[in-house]
């Protein structure tokens, strides 16, 4: 299944995929103007079995930009642009979780909201590199009840670039704040 070049404005949900058992690339829409209630969302796509491709989208808008849940086959979230989601509590950029298998949130930009990129209980291998995420008034990376013990939890408040590689219950994280800021963090791998 290919979601290509669409246009979304307005509505609940700008573009929903589920319970698909094929590869399903989502490439180079634009959805604004979502609603803000509890379940807005620019993009959203859960029970994927095969190969799932999030790339190239713009979100404007609404609670959550871009959701991936509950999926088994390889995640790819890359090179997309998410802009000024809800400020309140729920608001999120980009959003995955029930990820079993490889994972890699690569390359996007994530500007204004509440938090930029959101990732939890999730136990694949999990790529979180060169995304910018600024302008958050919470967190920037909230990462928790990762890994097979779900043991891994970090927080970033502040702008610049985090890197995060986990495979099986091995993890690096390295965080690059942009000159003039810096990185206020938290850590737990549960000992």
């Amino acid at each position: 299944l290919t979601i290509k070049g669409n246009t979304v404005i307005g509505g609940l949900k700008g573009i929903e995929v589920h319970n698909c058992t094929g590869d399903v690339a989502i490439e180079d829409n634009r959805v604004s103007d979502t609603s803000t209630s509890t379940d807005g969302v620019g993009f959203i796509a859960h029970n994927i079995s095969e190969k799932l491709s999030v790339k190239g989208n713009t979100v404007i808008g609404g609670l959550k930009g871009i959701v991936v849940h509950t999926s088994t086959g390889d995640v790819t979230i890359e090179d997309n642009c998410v802009t000024d989601t809800s400020t309140g509590t729920n608001g999120v950029g980009i959003q995955a979780y029930g990820i079993s298998k490889k994972m890699s949130i690569k390359g996007n930009t994530v500007i204004n909201g509440y938090r930029g990129i959101e990732v939890y209980t999730s136990t694949g291998d999990i790529t979180i590199v060169d995304n910018d995420v600024t302008g958050q008034k919470h967190q920037s990376v909230r990462f928790y009840e990762c890994g097979d013990n779900k043991n891994i939890y970090f927080y970033t408040h502040g702008e610049g670039t985090l890197e995060v590689k986990t495979v099986n219950n091995a993890y690096s994280i390295t965080a690059v704040p942009n000159i003039g800021y810096r990185f206020s963090d938290y850590y737990s791998d549960g000992n």
